[in-house]
């Protein structure tokens, strides 16, 4: 507690969007957490699946400069928020995040999901594994494609790396769109007792233009 207050202190908490000064622990401020609204409609995953709310507004900014904006300080502000939302998945074994293309990974210098998946399995208090899974196909860039043709693009691009037959696997993400993604690394884990999916925020249904922001 007094290490919490000494940080505080030192490095005060700032909005993951505007960055205005918040209240300890806080993530966001009180103007822009107005603009977070919950996901009003089912997954598109068939799994169990969690998120901080819809992609758009304070969000979705937050999740821009944390992805684009080299602010990889921002995994802990929007990890444990992720982290809360998925306690309603209920226990399991590992937390695994989907992993990045190589060279992006080089370009930006960090994967946002491992960083999302570490808090997260902090929080929960269970093993974070950023290696499980492997990108074995460099895929072109899925921000600018469409539905099928993301499926397309993806398909046999991930790996298991080790064995995870009768574990149950909680996927990490920031943003779900098409479930593209995120259902390639579910074929990938073949195998598991079950597979949980939270993402920082969902896109509400396949209606909006594709963007930088969308992965």
């Amino acid at each position: 507690m007094f290490l919490d207050l000494l940080g505080a202190l030192l490095s005060p908490d700032r909005c993951a969007a505007c960055d205005e000064l918040v209240p300890l622990g806080h993530a966001f401020c009180s103007c822009c957490a107005a603009s977070i609204d919950p996901a009003a409609f089912p997954s598109v995953l068939p799994v169990p699946t969690a998120e901080v709310g819809a992609f758009g507004g304070a969000l979705a900014q937050a999740i821009y400069r944390f992805k684009y904006g080299q602010r990889p300080d921002l995994a802990r502000p929007l990890g444990n928020l992720m982290a809360r939302a998925a306690e309603s998945l209920g226990p399991v074994d590992l937390v695994v995040p989907v992993p990045l293309a190589p060279t992006r990974l080089r370009e930006r210098g960090y994967n946002q999901a491992a960083l999302l998946a570490a808090q997260i399995a902090d929080h929960l208090g269970v093993k974070h594994d950023p290696f499980r899974l492997r990108r074995v196909v460099e895929t072109s860039q899925l921000a600018h494609q469409g539905e099928e043709e993301r499926r397309r693009s993806i398909q046999g691009a991930f790996a298991c790396t080790r064995e995870v037959r009768g574990r149950s696997v909680m996927l990490v993400d920031d943003v779900l769109t098409t479930g593209a993604t995120l259902g390639a690394c579910m074929e990938a884990l073949e195998g598991t007792r079950a597979v949980v999916v939270c993402v920082a925020a969902r896109v509400e249904r396949w209606s909006s233009p594709p963007g930088s922001l969308l992965t």
